[in-house]
């Protein structure tokens, strides 16, 4: 299911759909980000997901809560800054920060030539969820990406990228982006959830704020 601002001029920035799974009682989320191009190279664009908080921790409110981004060498997540209304706890660098090709513990990413039979391309994360109090046993999570590479999030103000309903993609800092999407919690390491990003029309408060935190 393609996206509405469809396409992008740059394919390998450009977003078709979400895979995610969710498994219990920890361990990972695994977020696979479908690219209409066939040659991306981490080092070339720069691709993120945001991870809201769910059930039974919290009531999805649109205000997400981390900001997951492959940067060179590592997986960097911001927390949201509540006080400061920005992403980015401490104003000076990733709140957690694990190597982007780690294969034991913590998080890591990994471009995956074998989307949809190898024809298309993903960014595929792997999210450990223990680095996340709070997460919830359904968070929700939207994907982004940019054409620049090493796009520095830290201190950004934008809550989410979505922030229009006949716009999900109205930020202009962002070369694509997806709606939001929940990931259900399962607990066969062999079940993955195919989520089409743009699935849900979610009834949100248009551009308004609350405690500095931008809705979509």
């Amino acid at each position: 299911m393609p996206d509405a601002d469809d396409p992008s001029l740059d394919q390998d920035v450009d977003i078709t759909y979400v895979e995610a799974g969710n498994f219990w009682p920890d361990h990972y989320i695994y977020v696979a980000i479908r690219l209409r191009g066939t040659s991306p190279v981490l080092a070339n664009h720069s691709w993120w997901v945001y991870l809201d908080n769910g059930y039974p921790t919290s009531t999805r409110d649109g205000n997400n809560d981390w900001l997951v981004e492959e940067r060179p060498g590592e997986v960097c997540t911001y927390a949201w800054d509540a006080t400061n209304a920005d992403w980015g706890v401490n104003g000076t660098g990733c709140d957690v920060s694990d190597t982007d090709t780690d294969t034991d513990i913590g998080s890591a990413v990994r471009i995956g030539p074998d989307c949809n039979f190898g024809v298309q391309y993903c960014v595929e994360f792997a999210i450990e969820k223990s680095d996340y109090p709070g997460l919830g046993q359904r968070p929700w999570v939207t994907a982004a990406s940019s054409a620049v590479e090493d796009f520095n999030l830290l201190g950004n103000t934008d809550e989410n990228p979505t922030n229009g309903v006949s716009s999900p993609c109205s930020d202009p800092a962002f070369d694509d982006c997806t709606w939001p999407v929940e990931i259900p919690e399962f607990s066969s390491l062999a079940i993955m959830v195919a989520v089409p990003a743009i699935i849900f029309a979610v009834s949100r408060r248009h551009g308004s704020r609350r405690g500095g935190r931008h809705h979509g």
